[in-house]
């Protein structure tokens, strides 16, 4: 217990008016303040509790894409990854021992035929099951229809194109030799929400490393939305935050997949790759009449709301962008199923702004499919004898 001076000392640290009361008054006094510190600290919670559960359509405690335990941090410039060979239990999902989450089909690598799904939580397939995400619907799209392919969930949740590049090179190709991949898709969005989120700070080398997976070791404090928005705004570069150049992006971006394209050539002169344009949940480019009877729309898209007005101008550069690459190389394709997913009702294949449901996934595995016959790129020697 506290002696009667130690009490004093440390009564005097934080109030020195307390000095001249008598230590009943000086106790009462002290327990005043500690009390409405309290009550200020739980009202400040529910409020920012609140806000986010307002913001995100969850609980700051609940799980969700961007509080997983099977991320790990790594010492290469992706940051982090997925842990290797780890099981995640709360959503009965499995990842294999070289980072990728495991996709549910009758072929390994051994066949020599693979097709790589590169990109963020679109192919990685965030809140849905494994075997309803888009690789795996891809990979069983492919075996119904005889072909003997390997198909390799290389998404990783919030990952940008740089990162999807080296995830390919640094762990896709640590088991598979490039050779053997026949097809790679890219689907990657965040350098779109990195560059609105750090503005005129964006650098193609930044991620959501310090943001999204901030994990602190203190019990329960992920859980807290005071820590959470602390994190948040201390991950902030020092800068005006004011305005940007959408710009200095896109030409980013430009070099980055001239530059992965030619590295891919050089490493496999047969590759195909397809580029996929980020495709959030409303029509774009047909039936945009339809938009204002979707779900989400008023949370989206209204005119109040922010993310399609902030950033509907943006992807669509951003998919020029990658439209334009595709004609730079022989071999490289834009498939753009934006127009193909406008000619069909949107609403069921969406889980919120950009993730696609278990419709969605299967949807987009199909034209995938789809496109990779009409463009000549599965073999007939990959055809199943049986």
């Amino acid at each position: 217990m506290y002696s009667a001076t130690s009490m004093e000392a440390l009564i005097n640290k934080y109030d020195k008016n307390l000095i001249s009361l008598p230590m009943n008054e000086k106790i009462k006094k002290l327990s005043l303040v500690v009390f409405s510190t309290l009550i200020t600290l739980i009202l400040g919670e529910m409020v920012l509790q609140t806000a986010y559960r307002i913001n995100n359509e969850r609980w700051l405690w609940q799980e969700d894409a961007f509080r997983v335990d099977y991320i790990a941090p790594t010492d290469d410039s992706r940051r982090y990854a997925l842990r290797p060979d780890f099981y995640d239990k709360v959503q009965n999902m499995p990842i294999n021992v070289w980072g990728e989450r495991i996709t549910t089909q009758p072929f390994t690598e051994e066949v020599g035929q693979v097709v790589v799904c590169l990109g963020d939580s679109v192919p990685f397939g965030a809140g849905i099951g494994n075997e309803v995400t888009y690789p795996t619907f891809l990979a069983e799209t492919l075996s119904e229809q005889g072909y003997r392919y390997y198909v390799i969930n290389a998404g990783v949740p919030s990952y940008n194109l740089k990162q999807s590049f080296e995830k390919l090179k640094i762990e896709v190709f640590s088991h598979v030799k490039p050779s053997d991949v026949q097809v790679i898709t890219v689907q990657a969005a965040n350098d779109i929400s990195l560059l609105t989120y750090y503005r005129e700070n964006w650098t193609p080398d930044l991620t959501w490393a310090d943001v999204r997976f901030n994990i602190t070791p203190i019990p329960f404090s992920n859980f807290l939305a005071i820590s959470h928005y602390l994190s948040q705004w201390l991950s902030h570069p020092k800068g005006t935050m004011t305005d940007y150049d959408p710009g200095v992006m896109l030409s980013a971006t430009r070099r980055l997949l001239m530059e992965e394209m030619e590295n891919l050539k050089l490493e496999n002169d047969k590759v195909s790759v397809i580029l996929l344009p980020i495709n959030p949940f409303y029509y774009q480019l047909e039936n945009t009449d339809r938009n204002a009877s979707l779900g989400r729309w008023e949370r989206y898209g209204a005119p109040h709301s922010g993310l399609v007005n902030s950033w509907d101008a943006l992807i669509r550069d951003f998919n020029d962008v990658l439209m334009d690459v595709s004609n730079q190389w022989e071999h490289v394709y834009y498939l753009d199923v934006r127009y193909l997913m406008d000619q069909v009702e949107r609403e069921g294949l969406y889980g919120d702004y950009i993730h696609l449901t278990e419709a969605g996934s299967r949807l987009q595995a199909e034209f995938v499919t789809q496109f990779m016959q009409e463009n000549g790129m599965l073999t007939e020697g990959s055809k199943d004898s049986n």
